[in-house]
């Protein structure tokens, strides 16, 4: 089923935002000697919007239940597991399951002992509690949703650097550098999940894994001060640039990663025992 996307809807508030997360990232990233700190000046999502095609809605998956501060299929711990149970419980939704809570114990004890765990019955251990927690959890209105996504618009992310020149001291020069990326084209599987108080968003790639996200993207690059010389298009940085471009998303908006929008509206509130923030700010 194919439908449109008011892309107008992306004001000045979610542009700040975004522009924020990015600077963010950018500002994370292990940069060469020569490239000083990145900065985002602009952001601007264009008017072209993706083509949009929902290719299935369903129930959703058990990570997306998982508290911001557990991961149990990434640290499949005792305590961990214990966590989760424990909160299933507290919910007042499930009662007490006694065998599960004796395979944790015994988990813990086997992690106190530094003993080898059988890893197909941890996996299941594993599987169960989450299972749990997600019954526990769980609304009638939560529901996912896989779209499939094909963007060739006329987003626009401009950044600010510097080009240091370490010899013969180091910083001997600083040059500053702006940085315009274009034309940004992919295709992807985007996962939207609506779990009541919060929407959980992230991509997942449509080819062989590792193949990244972004099938093309342009980039302009000005060295000096516009109203003086200025040398243009420094591929060694391009490269540089584009690559960390790649990696900020697969690294961070490629399942398994995902991004959380917490809901603060007062109807959404009243759905359910779910407990919401104050924040609008997307978190990994």
């Amino acid at each position: 089923m194919s439908f449109q996307i008011n892309w107008s809807v992306l004001d000045d508030e979610v542009r700040a935002q975004a522009k924020g997360w990015l600077t963010q990232r950018f500002e994370s990233i292990n940069r060469p000697g020569f490239i000083g700190p990145l900065h985002v000046n602009e952001l601007e999502f264009g008017d072209v919007p993706p083509e949009v095609e929902i290719r299935d809605i369903c129930d959703p998956s058990p990570e997306f239940y998982q508290p911001d501060d557990i991961d149990v299929f990434a640290s499949p711990t005792a305590a961990n597991l214990r966590r989760l149970l424990d909160a299933a419980v507290s919910s007042g939704r499930v009662e007490t399951d006694d065998r599960l809570d004796l395979h944790v114990e015994e988990l813990r004890v086997a992690e106190e002992m530094s003993l080898a765990v059988n890893a197909a019955w941890l996996d299941g251990l594993v599987d169960e509690v989450a299972n749990r927690y997600v019954l526990a959890m769980k609304r009638d209105s939560d529901v996912q949703m896989e779209i499939y996504l094909e963007y060739k618009g006329n987003m626009r992310v401009s950044l600010s650097t510097e080009l240091i020149i370490n010899q013969p001291t180091p910083a001997f020069i600083t040059l500053p550098l702006t940085l315009t990326l274009t034309r940004f084209s992919f295709t992807a599987l985007a996962i939207i999940c609506y779990l009541g108080n919060k929407i959980n968003f992230c991509f997942k790639e449509m080819g062989q894994p590792g193949d990244g996200l972004l099938n093309d993207m342009s980039i302009d690059s000005e060295i000096g001060d516009r109203t003086r010389q200025v040398l243009k298009n420094v591929e060694k940085i391009e490269k540089f640039i584009i690559e960390q471009v790649r990696n900020l998303v697969s690294n961070t908006m490629v399942y398994p990663n995902f991004h959380s929008i917490s809901l603060t509206n007062k109807d959404v509130e009243d759905e359910g025992d779910g407990d919401t923030d104050d924040t609008c700010e997307p978190s990994v």
